[in-house]
């Protein structure tokens, strides 16, 4: 549990997740994203207009969602682990079983929606870039 909550602050306070991708310095003129990798960080800034007001906006609810996603994983994969453990001490192999199976399609759903959303906001970055 000390390992999830040291990953979470990381997360947090550094912007490391899935993508890395932050936005600063939001108001109504100018918004700059900085997506961060392990070795190098990219600053975009764009201005918002009317014609892309609508990009800008579906950029920081994607950001956000990707954001929310990386935290509520990292708070449920620690409980189910958990869970798993205890069910296989008691010896009860059933709920093992089901857990586990609930845990690996967790995984896979959640692997799935975070490079979805990645992709979309790929997607965005390049449409705000182009204009």
């Amino acid at each position: 549990m000390i390992i999830t909550i040291f990953i979470a602050a990381i997360s947090f306070f550094l912007d490391f997740y899935p993508g890395g991708y932050s936005l600063q310095n939001e108001n109504t003129v100018k918004v700059t994203l900085i997506k961060k990798g392990f070795l190098e960080k990219e600053q975009f800034e764009f201005e918002v207009t009317t014609e892309n007001e609508l990009k800008i906006a579906l950029l920081k609810n994607e950001v956000n969602y990707v954001k929310s996603l990386w935290f509520m994983s990292l708070l449920v994969f620690p409980t189910v682990l958990s869970s798993l453990v205890t069910y296989y001490y008691f010896k009860n192999k059933q709920v093992f079983f089901l857990i586990l199976t609930f845990f690996i399609l967790l995984i896979s759903l959640d692997i799935y929606s975070i490079i979805k959303s990645l992709n979309f906001i790929e997607k965005l970055l390049m449409g705000l870039i182009t204009m």
